[in-house]
């Protein structure tokens, strides 16, 4: 079943919730515990919360579920989440390739000192770049024509230790 209503919340006013659930065997008796989404008296909506505390406010509770998720596509395809990441605390973009695979492409941490990791889970500077060690990290193209680049990385090189590296050129694309 499914349904919505309205009433009033003590300090708070009037609240519209949308309720959504099994409605028992008299198919009348949906409760508090099948609200999906409310809108305050502030205009506040809630999903998953009938207290939001500002204009849109997503609860899944504790787990991996993520609170946003875009998609290009109505089923299958790729797809990008945002979600509140734990160790370190802080907001995670996953991204899915449409099979098995998610990757966790950027961590911005709050706790952390509101560093940023790319390519990394646990930043441990302002701006952390993970590369794979074989490619320029930075990679900065002609606006008119990506045949010519910069770029820059660093990867370890056997018995000499870790290095940068500055690239420019043209890449023959």
């Amino acid at each position: 079943a499914s349904g919505m209503g309205t009433h009033n919340v003590t300090n708070v006013g009037q609240r519209l919730d949308f309720y959504t659930g099994d409605s028992g065997a008299n198919g009348t008796s949906l409760s508090s515990s099948h609200i999906r989404m409310s809108i305050n008296a502030s205009g506040y909506v809630g999903i998953g919360t009938t207290s939001p505390g500002r204009a849109l406010e997503i609860y899944t509770g504790n787990g991996s579920v993520p609170g946003l998720r875009l998609r290009r596509y109505p089923t299958g395809g790729t797809y990008t989440d945002l979600r509140h990441a734990d160790s370190p605390d802080g907001l995670a973009v996953h991204t899915g390739d449409g099979n098995v695979t998610t990757l966790e492409v950027m961590r911005i941490c709050g706790a952390n000192g509101g560093r940023v990791g790319i390519g990394t889970t646990n930043p441990l500077q302002t701006l952390h770049v993970k590369g794979n060690g074989q490619n320029p990290v930075i990679y900065m193209t002609d606006p008119t024509n990506n045949r010519y680049a910069s770029g820059m990385g660093t990867h370890n090189v056997t018995n000499v230790g870790q290095r940068l590296d500055f690239y420019t050129g043209d890449s023959g694309a």
